[in-house]
């Protein structure tokens, strides 16, 4: 085992000799005992430095400053910058699996809406009382006779549904072998809406089929499509505000229904739909159980 002065020493090679000897004849001259001050002794003085007073420290301190102010700099950058989100990545973030985001523009435009309670007749065609252009309007809006388009199994699958449960569509349409008919949801939506409209002018589309009154069907069919629709407003749930004003015409303060909204893209949604959608679907359409294949999946009672 080596000597403890030997590992002092060892600590001390590599100490030029003209340094230690006159570091040494200097600390002679001035002890006044005239006795050299031993090697551990200068030791245990230099390491009592505080910490603080190190390079190591103030360098590791300023490192931490600009750190930290870096840190802050960047949070408040990004808090301050406005976050840039795709429109239609959004209304996907919000919807179901739908194939008709991945093909149609639906990014919305602000739209100005007619809330007007009192207004010309002809404001509208769609608040117009019943007559060939109405109904017409209120026909192409639902996508009457063009409301059906085609899907691919997997389609189905991603919005899922199993495909081997659904209606495919038979090769004689001479589509293929795997196409599915499927509707836009808002096309019966409006389909339903135009049914509640009409009902409100009974006599004019029904006085003359039913002459003994409506028959359940008929009811059955009103209360499905008022139920529709009010599920579609409850689940979309818009939450625009509407403001109060004092109108000269009005005693009490009147609401201002006629709001800027941002609305999805509807008229690139009608041009769409009218392209890809069946021609002739409600001819080729099944009328009976005839044209089922005998492997065809059956829901039982009205698939409810």
């Amino acid at each position: 085992m080596a000597p403890r002065n030997q590992e002092l020493k060892d600590v001390e090679v590599g100490e030029p000799l003209l340094a230690s000897s006159s570091f040494s004849s200097r600390s002679s001259e001035s002890s006044p005992t005239g006795r050299q001050p031993c090697h551990a002794c200068i030791l245990r003085d230099t390491s009592k430095t505080p910490f603080y007073k190190t390079r190591i420290f103030w360098l590791s301190y300023l490192n931490l400053i600009f750190f930290l102010t870096s840190t802050i700099l960047l949070v408040r950058s990004r808090v301050g910058s406005p976050i840039v989100v795709d429109p239609r990545e959004a209304l996907k973030a919000t919807s179901g699996y739908s194939p008709i985001f991945d093909e149609v523009d639906l990014t919305p435009v602000w739209t100005t809406v007619d809330g007007r309670l009192h207004s010309p007749a002809n404001s509208s065609v769609f608040r117009g009382q019943p007559s060939a252009e109405t109904d017409k309007a209120w026909d192409d809006l639902a996508a009457e006779a063009y409301e059906v388009i085609l899907v691919d199994a997997d389609v189905l699958e991603r919005a899922g549904y199993n495909p081997a449960h659904y209606f495919k569509a038979p090769a004689s349409w001479g589509y293929g072998d795997d196409k599915f008919p499927v509707q836009i949801d808002v096309f019966h939506q409006i389909h339903c809406l135009n049914a509640v409209r009409k009902q409100m002018y009974y006599q004019h589309y029904y006085a003359s089929e039913f002459t003994n009154g409506p028959d359940e069907m008929h009811w059955m069919h009103q209360r499905h499509c008022l139920h529709m629709v009010m599920q579609s407003l409850t689940c979309n749930a818009n939450v625009d505000i509407v403001p109060h004003r004092w109108v000269e015409n009005d005693g009490v303060p009147f609401a201002q229904f006629s709001i800027e909204r941002k609305c999805r893209n509807f008229d690139n949604l009608r041009q769409w739909n009218q392209k890809n959608a069946i021609k002739d679907v409600r001819e080729i359409w099944p009328h009976n159980k005839d044209a089922m294949p005998a492997d065809a999946f059956v829901w039982p009672a009205f698939g409810e």
